[in-house]
């Protein structure tokens, strides 16, 4: 973390049960922190006359598995890694897409069906989510001109305030209805999902877990709605990622790589690469964010295993690099990958005459784009609210750099929950305890038990125009978000 940052007083820092006990430090006099714990209670709520919504919510979330195996499970369908690839796939627990092809084939889905949504898959460690994003709103513009695509399908995760969030048709989440009515067609068409995940049970009949069953659920969702493209974002890693069972995607698209989820892909930069190219397929489209020369090398790599070359994204001269969509920065580098992604898909699929993006498209798509929780401001008032839900050490560098172009009247309010234990976080947030003590003019650390809690602090503690980062896991920004009132405004 640059001086600059600590000048502007934009530091963070995290306590995490499993770093160290939680214990106050000196702050700036200009700068005030809350810690807190998220309430697990706020994701979601009881919302009355959904119908089965709720029953639908409780059985996809019992299908949550409390921990991950610390050992290769002997499950695996993985195959071996191939002798020229420079990463190895080290992988913890049973490989994600295994089962996948029974499900689907038990929902009465073909490989055919699947490939015919016209797939766009994204796999990445940070800004995959956005990319997406991104790709879909500029085809939706595109669309909106041509009649192509005419229905878009997007599955994200994880959802920020509610589970519908997490598949959307042209933009919009499911309705709950919408969302019951499919969830119980893939439930009740897959055995014995009423019990709790089983992990004693076979693989396959034990049924999905949790990401298993949303990853179906997207999959049933696009096939009934007939959409004309999906762009579907990995959970966690590429290879053996339960999306993956996707055979021939029109494009695979690769956002900035960094250390995340290592327990699981790692340890080493080499080695998540080589899981996330795992999505590049024989005949699709493989583009890559510009990444740094070790995963670049793995990269190219898996690409011509698959006969593929990857193109890697340079900045894109076309975006409307004066929207407040493309703030912070690291957004132009997303948005270039999905305009890349965009205009391959159309270049592939699209009716002609109309295979072209044009500015129009990009500048529209750049323009209606909405992804909450990333990079999202709320004025209050004297107080700006700054809502990131950073949760690792690539996100937590990328968030300050952007809160510290604020001001400096600022306050601090992360989240200590525990998390990803691989992210890295100490790396970066760690050395600001340090600097803090030694700042002259100590301030105050501040400790609230809940959300609602540590925003009315804030609110109490602010003087003259304030700004206030939020920021640690979707888990608090979600949750935080409800506590100020903000609601998604329809597309």
């Amino acid at each position: 973390m640059s001086a600059d940052l600590l000048s502007s007083a934009t530091t963070l820092r995290l306590s995490r049960p499993w770093l160290r006990p939680t214990t106050a430090v000196s702050l700036s006099a200009k700068c005030r922190s809350f810690a807190f714990k998220a309430s697990s209670n706020m994701a979601g709520g009881q919302r009355p006359g959904a119908g089965n919504y709720e029953d639908a919510v409780r059985l996809v979330n019992a299908r949550r598995r409390q921990a991950r195996p610390q050992e290769f499970s002997s499950d695996s369908i993985a195959p071996k890694p191939s002798q020229t690839s420079s990463g190895t796939p080290g992988l913890r627990g049973t490989p994600s897409i295994v089962g996948m092809l029974e499900w689907l084939q038990a929902l009465g889905h073909s490989m055919e069906a699947i490939n015919k949504l016209n797939i766009i898959h994204v796999a990445g460690t940070k800004g995959k989510g956005s990319t997406c994003a991104f790709a879909e709103s500029i085809l939706r513009a595109h669309g909106r001109r041509t009649g192509f695509p005419r229905k878009t399908g997007l599955y994200t995760s994880p959802h920020l305030m509610l589970p519908e969030e997490r598949i959307r048709i042209n933009y919009e989440p499911l309705s709950p209805w919408l969302f019951a009515t499919y969830f119980f067609e893939v439930n009740d068409r897959l055995p014995e999902l009423e019990a709790k995940y089983d992990p004693s049970k076979n693989v396959v009949d034990r049924g999905p877990r949790f990401l298993q069953m949303f990853a179906l659920f997207a999959f049933h969702v696009f096939i009934r709605e007939k959409v004309d493209v999906a762009i579907i974002e990995t959970h966690s890693g590429g290879q053996y990622d339960a999306t993956n069972v996707v055979q021939n995607p029109i494009v695979t698209a690769i956002s900035t790589l960094g250390m995340d989820h290592i327990d699981m892909l790692g340890p080493t930069i080499e080695n998540i690469a080589w899981h996330k190219a795992g999505i590049f397929k024989a005949g699709a489209v493989a583009l890559s964010a510009v990444q740094d020369q070790g995963p670049s090398k793995v990269l190219k790599e898996r690409a011509i295993e698959k006969g593929e070359d990857v193109r890697f994204v340079q900045l894109d001269t076309r975006l409307p690099l004066d929207s407040l969509n493309l703030q912070p920065r690291v957004q132009r580098k997303n948005a270039s990958l999905a305009v890349a992604a965009a205009s391959a898909f159309l270049a592939r699929i699209g009716p002609d005459p109309i295979k072209d993006l044009t500015d129009e498209d990009i500048a529209a798509g750049v323009e209606q784009f909405s992804w909450p929780g990333r990079f999202q401001t709320l004025a209050e008032g004297n107080m700006t609210w700054f809502l990131d839900s950073a949760h690792n050490n690539m996100s937590v560098e990328i968030a300050a750099e952007w809160f510290a172009q604020a001001g400096r009247s600022l306050q601090i309010t992360y989240d200590e929950s525990e998390g990803d234990k691989s992210a890295h976080t100490s790396e970066t947030l760690a050395p600001l305890d340090r600097a803090w003590a030694s700042i002259a003019a100590p301030g105050k650390v501040w400790h609230e038990p809940t959300i609602q809690g540590a925003i009315a602090l804030a609110r109490r503690l602010s003087i003259g125009e304030t700004q206030t980062l939020i920021t640690g896991s979707q888990h608090l920004v979600g949750p935080a978000l409800k506590v100020l009132g903000w609601a998604p405004k329809p597309t």
